[in-house]
C-alpha cells in the first residue's frame, strides 16, 4: 500500500498591517502635493517676473502692450441708418466705447473726453472713434443721432452703433474684453447712475484689430492722466504702422542685377 506524501508548508512572514500600508501612502501622496505645489509657485512667480519686466520694458520703450485680437468681426448699424462692419476698419487706429443715450452722467463724461481725442486726431489718415450702445433694445439710430446732436461729438468718421444685443454683448464682453454690464433695479441708484452699471473704460485698437490699451477717461483722479496716455499710445501706433509701411516698400524695391567680370 503506497503512502501519500505529506507536504509540509513553510510559514509566511507577517506583511505590514492595514494602517502602516495606508500611512505610507498618504505620505507618498503628501510629498507629491509638496513637489507639485513648490514647482507651481516657481512656475507662478517666473511667469509673474516676466510679466513685470515686459510691462517695464513696454513703459521705457512707449510701446503700448497688445492685450488681445479682435478675432470676432461685428456687425451693426450706424446712427445714420447704415449697416457697417468694424472689419471695414481694418487698416484704421480707432478708439472704442460702450455707451448709451439715457445715461444721465457717465456716457456724456467719457463723450466729452473723447470729443478732445478727436479734436487731436480727427484729421489723422485712418482714425476713427467708434461708440457702441449698451442698450441696442432702446438705442435706435434716430436716438443716437439725436444724442450726438447733444454731445456736440456729429462727425462723420465717429460711429456710433446699435443691432443686435446678443450680438453686440458677446463682442463687447468676449472679444474687445469688456467688463459685462449688470441692469440696476433700485429706483434711487437708476436716478443717479442710470438703468445700466457698465463698463466706462475705453479701447485703443491697432490697424491689425489688436486691443492695445484701456484708458479710464471718466474718472475724477486719473481722468487727465489717462487722456494723456491715450494721445501717446494713439502717436506710438500711427509711428509704428508708418515704419511697418516703409519697411513693406523696401522690401518690394528689387535689387539691382550685379554683372561679374
Amino acid at each position: 500500500m503506497t503512502e501519500t506524501p505529506q507536504t509540509t508548508e513553510t510559514p509566511h512572514a507577517p506583511g505590514p498591517s492595514a494602517p502602516l500600508v495606508v500611512g505610507a501612502i498618504w505620505t507618498t501622496v503628501a510629498v507629491l502635493c509638496g513637489i507639485a505645489i513648490m514647482g507651481s509657485i516657481f512656475v507662478t512667480k517666473a511667469y509673474r517676473n516676466r510679466y513685470l519686466a515686459e510691462q517695464n520694458a513696454e513703459a521705457t520703450s512707449g510701446r503700448p502692450r497688445i492685450y488681445s485680437r479682435l478675432e470676432k468681426d461685428l456687425n451693426a448699424i450706424n446712427r445714420d441708418g447704415q449697416s457697417v462692419s468694424l472689419s471695414q476698419l481694418k487698416g484704421s487706429i480707432y478708439v472704442l466705447a460702450h455707451q448709451y443715450t439715457t445715461c444721465p452722467s457717465g456716457c456724456l463724461g467719457v463723450a466729452s473726453r473723447l470729443a478732445d481725442v478727436y479734436q487731436e486726431f480727427g484729421k489723422w489718415d485712418g482714425f476713427h472713434i467708434v461708440s457702441v450702445t449698451v442698450d441696442p433694445a432702446r438705442d435706435t439710430p434716430e436716438k443716437m443721432n439725436a444724442f450726438v446732436k447733444k454731445a456736440g461729438v456729429d462727425q462723420p468718421n465717429w460711429w456710433f452703433l446699435t443691432g443686435d444685443e446678443t450680438e453686440i454683448r458677446r463682442f463687447m464682453v468676449r472679444y474687445a474684453q469688456f467688463y459685462g454690464t449688470k441692469t440696476n433695479t433700485d429706483p434711487a441708484e437708476i436716478a443717479s447712475n442710470g438703468l445700466y452699471a457698465h463698463d466706462l473704460r475705453v479701447a485703443l485698437i491697432d490697424g491689425g484689430a489688436h486691443v492695445r490699451g484701456y484708458y479710464q477717461l471718466y474718472d475724477e483722479v486719473r481722468g487727465e492722466g489717462e487722456l494723456k496716455r491715450l494721445s501717446q499710445d494713439i502717436r506710438y501706433l500711427y509711428q509704428e504702422r508708418e515704419e511697418a509701411r516703409n519697411a513693406s516698400d523696401a522690401a518690394e524695391i528689387p535689387k539691382p542685377e550685379v554683372s561679374l567680370p
